[in-house]
């Protein structure tokens, strides 16, 4: 009979945001007044919550599902620190909670994304000083689980892979890069011994798919039982098909890398406009064939 996946990321929850926190667009607020500063960041904490409460209704159209996989982002974070702070943690448990209560009785899985675990800077905000760290990493893996793991079911082998470890590893400014060195490369040899030892089909999963660079001389030799890979943070796979027409990396041209949608569109811009719908994902797996297909909200 198979099964069948649901598949959503980059919901960002948030409540209650504070100016300090530096989540939604520092620098389009530093020179408002308080009120405006306030109904701002009311208005990117609202949006998130009724995308995330769309999401939630609109998925029980196409279930019942055998388990969910939650590709990273879960929540916003704090200061592009990750979970450190004590609301951080307390807005994710709130949302794993949320999730256990709408699919109960289902196993979930998550992976680490840039916001539950520290980033050093996005494209469209000012860069703060914020990244991984080996306390935001000990954070995520108590709260959302282990960096990486893998699943073997209806003839594929899942592998769910982190991309922040392996960015974190190239940043010669942070503090902790040797120890992200060092997860990169237990983490590499992880990849290497699961590619050697099955026969089977393989879909990797990973939140950014820019990472997947690092990995290119890992996964070559593999190409052809790598059937498919699911990523994440582009919000929309439009965005990711431009951002391919302009990057010459093999690995991003020559494997199947396929986009989960977000829920609340496909990017944010300061001026409170979001372009594209938002949506998830289902993946269906069957004696080693699938079907993945996207879904608007």
């Amino acid at each position: 009979m198979g099964i069948k996946i649901l598949l959503i990321t980059d919901v960002h929850y948030s409540e209650g945001s504070e100016e300090q926190e530096e989540r939604w667009f520092p620098a389009k607020i530093k020179k408002m007044p308080k009120k405006k500063i306030d109904d701002y960041l009311k208005y990117w904490d609202g949006l998130t919550q009724r995308a995330f409460r769309k999401l939630l209704k609109k998925t029980k159209s196409q279930g019942p599902f055998d388990f969910l996989i939650d590709l990273g982002d879960g929540t916003a974070g704090t200061n592009q620190r990750g979970l450190v702070t004590k609301k951080a943690r307390e807005e994710r448990q709130k949302y794993d909670q949320l999730i256990a209560r709408a699919f109960s009785g289902i196993r979930k899985y998550s992976l680490y994304g840039n916001h539950d675990i520290g980033y050093s800077d996005i494209l469209i905000q000012e860069k703060v000083d914020g990244r991984m760290s080996r306390e935001s990493f000990d954070v995520a893996e108590k709260l959302i689980g282990p960096p990486w793991f893998s699943k073997t079911i209806e003839g594929f082998t899942l592998l769910f892979l982190n991309s922040e470890i392996i960015r974190s590893s190239t940043e010669k400014d942070n503090p902790d890069q040797e120890f992200f060195i060092q997860k990169a490369k237990e983490q590499e040899k992880f990849i290497q011994e699961c590619l050697k030892n099955t026969s089977d089909k393989i879909i990797l999963l990973i939140h950014d798919p820019i990472q997947l660079k690092e990995l290119e001389e890992i996964l070559e030799p593999y190409k052809k039982n790598i059937v498919l890979i699911l990523a994440a943070h582009f919000h929309m796979p439009m965005l990711w098909r431009i951002y391919r027409l302009h990057r010459t990396m093999k690995v991003i041209r020559s494997f199947n890398v396929k986009i989960v949608p977000a829920p609340w569109g496909g990017i944010g811009l300061p001026q409170k406009i979001i372009i594209g719908r938002g949506g998830f994902a289902t993946l269906e797996l069957s004696n080693g064939q699938f079907s993945l297909k996207n879904h608007k909200l």
